[in-house]
């Protein structure tokens, strides 16, 4: 009677740790990926510029990489480094960070991150599923704009938060 008991708790704990680890775990699909590249460089083409757009999932690497004739690499690892900084730090890339324990803003002390504008995680939950970087459009707050609507597109599928176009920065540059 005892063993019937326990092994119903047990049960009854897997079977909520597993509802509740599965709404937890919501993965950044191809498709929606593609999705969202595609939404940035139209709204870039609608202003006459063509970009290239990284989508990076949950562990900060390439899921989806649209980037336009004749754009140079540059603009490659330039969205890539736009799409792992808003995931690394689950906000738009360009942001001040807060000062860390040695008074550094993280992501000058970090390796691989950029203080340009134009990356955007996907947070769902409250959890960073994945991000977009777009670069290329000769200003950051353009590749943002970009992004932004790039990820306008799926945010209600997906239930996303969405973001809005940061101020610009005064006394620094934050262009590409």
């Amino acid at each position: 009677m005892r063993f019937t008991r326990s092994f119903v708790i047990l049960a009854a704990a897997l079977a909520a740790y597993s509802a509740s680890a599965s709404a937890q775990t919501k993965a950044l699909s191809l498709d929606d990926a593609q999705t969202m590249a595609q939404a940035a460089a139209d709204t870039c083409h609608a202003a006459g510029l063509k970009v290239t757009v990284v989508i990076v999932d949950s562990l900060a690497k390439p899921k989806f990489i649209l980037r336009e004739d004749f754009k140079g690499p540059s603009t490659f690892e330039t969205a890539q480094l736009k799409a792992y900084t808003a995931m690394l730090f689950s906000r738009p890339s360009g942001q001040n960070l807060p000062a860390g324990g040695l008074g550094h803003y993280t992501p000058t002390v970090t390796p691989g991150v950029t203080r340009s504008r134009g990356g955007v995680p996907v947070i769902v939950g409250g959890i960073t599923i994945g991000a977009i970087g777009v670069a290329g459009a000769h200003q950051g707050d353009h590749d943002e704009i970009c992004a932004l609507a790039g990820l306008a597109k799926v945010a209600d599928k997906l239930g996303a938060k969405t973001f809005s176009l940061q101020p610009p920065v005064v006394g620094g540059s934050t262009e590409e």
